[in-house]
């Protein structure tokens, strides 16, 4: 138990001073887990609106299916508006030069590829954002079963990050 502790105020430390804060996001889904359904839906509203505002500003390929559609991000208003969002394909990405949003630093993104069962793999960054909130939904989803940092665990996983290469 002591070196559970130990071990969390480290990573807390690190959260709060470094680029890897995946303990504080950790934190944060916790204690939004107990929120009141109605406060939760309307943090997950406020996120997935930010989210389409943002795409629609910054990233052209986003834009252009918003504009082909003839919707902006104000048209979404409630959870059943999200119906007016074209629905983008693997093949578009495929072919789309540029999906990504230009202000992205490609230099800090590793890349990983879907398994290709359709027929064709598809490449897509995986940046220290991203793999934070992926560690911290590991760390809540453990701590469901009462696991705790440092405990012992044994996981079988078929790609390590360490497998994923980056493209040139």
């Amino acid at each position: 138990m002591i070196y559970n502790n130990i071990l969390e105020s480290i990573y807390s430390l690190a959260g709060k001073t470094s680029k890897y804060d995946a303990w504080m996001q950790y934190q944060g889904l916790l204690k939004n887990q107990w929120l009141p359904r109605e406060e939760l839906e309307k943090l997950q509203w406020e996120k997935l609106k930010a989210i389409i505002d943002h795409s629609y500003n910054n990233i052209p390929f986003y834009k252009n299916k918003f504009d082909n559609a003839k919707i902006k991000p104000d048209d979404i208003r409630k959870p059943e508006d999200m119906l007016l969002i074209p629905a983008t394909t693997k093949d578009e990405l495929l072919n789309e030069t540029h999906p990504l949003d230009p202000n992205l630093r490609t230099e800090s993104l590793e890349w990983i590829k879907t398994s290709g069962t359709t027929g064709t793999t598809l490449s897509w960054p995986f940046d220290l954002t991203t793999y934070n909130t992926k560690y911290a939904l590991f760390l809540r989803d453990y701590s469901f079963m009462d696991w705790k940092l440092g405990d012992k665990i044994a996981s079988l996983w078929w790609l390590t990050h360490s497998s994923y290469r980056k493209e040139s």
